[in-house]
């Protein structure tokens, strides 16, 4: 694989990584993937006198986004050729084995993609951040963001010059952050380039700790593994330059359809050729239910 596919790696393990968290989503059937969305309290609670009449209105109709279901596939051909070449005597590697990793680092290249995709560049993949968590508001999940506030993320987009000159970034990064936590909610991984990745892990280490050795001939300085307010950060080549996303994953998540979750297809020879061909194909998509939970920052340098 030439791209670092991180974002689309960690989502696929998340439910296994983190007991409770539902990030990966098997779904048994349906013509879309829907998400319910708690836009508000309920209002028919509050203050009553004694005997007074208690309000049986609708206090809250619960909203529905809705999610295309995406199909990614992709074919793996053996001629017979090959096959009768790659005897075990003769044989330079698994021609079976080899075909099947070529097809699933293939399917990791599209789906990384995907996890990073706007939705316009190639509408047939899943929908990725730059879709869910937009710029501009616009239709996501068939709910309009602009007309209904709920519907959009928080954003900074007047950009950050120098980010470790008189801690721009951090004073940049900070409040961004916390317009996107809600009592004990909070984004809990943060998606961007090698690059701003690497100015946040400065960032870390001039304003926390710098671990030397003494009396020995080694140091020690920088993170490998680097958090903010306990967000884990992630580099993504698929990422846009200069930007940054502050994702909650509890509320993000990557459903698959139960009968055609990495599925592949029985192996097939056509009448008219000397090769046997099958496909894997996952039917899915990315979804969103709290989209005010979610932060972009752009114009990082």
């Amino acid at each position: 694989m030439t791209d670092r596919n991180e974002f689309f790696r960690h989502y696929k393990q998340v439910d296994k990584a983190t007991k409770g968290r539902k990030g990966y989503v098997v779904v048994e059937g349906g013509r879309q993937f829907n998400e319910t969305l708690f836009t508000n309290v309920n209002s028919t609670f509050g203050g009553y006198s004694d005997r007074e009449t208690i309000r049986t209105d609708v206090g809250n109709p619960i909203k529905e986004a809705q999610y295309e279901q995406k199909i990614v596939a992709g074919s793996i051909n053996l001629s017979k050729l090959e096959d009768a070449q790659n005897v075990p005597k003769y044989q330079i590697h698994d021609l079976a084995e080899v075909k099947k990793e070529e097809a699933e680092f293939s399917m990791t290249e599209i789906m990384g993609a995907s996890a990073l995709s706007d939705g316009t560049t190639d509408t047939k993949i899943p929908h990725g951040l730059q879709y869910l968590i937009p710029l501009s508001n616009g239709v996501v999940g068939s709910i309009n963001g602009g007309t209904h506030t709920f519907w959009q993320p928080q954003r900074d987009t007047t950009g950050v010059g120098a980010w470790n000159t008189s801690r721009e970034g951090l004073l940049a990064l900070e409040p961004l952050f916390q317009l996107c936590k809600r009592g004990p909610e909070k984004p809990d991984l943060i998606v961007t380039t090698n690059a701003v990745k690497s100015l946040i892990n400065v960032m870390n280490v001039i304003e926390n700790t710098v671990n030397l050795n003494a009396g020995n001939l080694t140091s020690k300085m920088g993170f490998d593994d680097v958090y903010y307010r306990g967000a884990k950060v992630i580099e993504d080549d698929n990422v846009p330059t200069g930007y940054l996303y502050l994702v909650n994953t509890r509320h993000l998540r990557f459903k698959v359809l139960r009968k055609g979750q990495f599925k592949t297809t029985k192996m097939k020879e056509p009448i008219d050729g000397l090769y046997s061909v099958q496909q894997l194909y996952v039917f899915c998509n990315f979804t969103l239910s709290a989209m005010r939970l979610q932060g972009v920052m752009t114009g990082i340098n």
